[in-house]
């Protein structure tokens, strides 16, 4: 066992506040503390529909042998901009989705559901 590992089981077992190593914090426990921020968990629930948009963009590019930079060069936008989309933890603008559609051959629909379910889609 790691002296970071030990560090952290006895620390969690003690139930107090993990200590910052000087390697730092794994994931797992700054997710944690970020989460405990009600703020910082409101934005992430918000965001978590991004999520499978980004797991969309990598499974395309990846099935398409295609680096972030060509995927980009093809949607004439950036490859900031594809790493952002692909990081699942931004909101990407209308345009950018409508160019990934163009680019994937796909047709990107916009919708809305209201309380009981029912659902409208356009295409755009």
């Amino acid at each position: 066992m790691s002296p970071r590992t030990r560090e952290r089981s006895t620390t969690e077992a003690a139930g107090g506040p993990e200590p910052l190593s000087p390697l730092g914090s794994d994931y797992r426990i700054a997710r944690r503390r970020r989460m405990a921020d009600p703020e910082y968990a409101a934005a992430a629930v918000a965001i978590r529909p991004f999520e499978g948009l980004a797991r969309l963009v990598i499974a395309y590019r990846i099935e398409n042998d295609l680096t972030q930079e060509q995927l980009a060069e093809l949607m004439e936008t950036s490859a900031p901009a594809i790493s952002r989309l692909e990081s699942g933890q931004h909101q990407p603008n209308l345009e950018t989705l409508r160019k990934f559609a163009e680019v994937s051959r796909r047709r990107l629909l916009v919708g809305f559901e209201d309380e009981v379910g029912n659902r409208e889609l356009v295409g755009v």
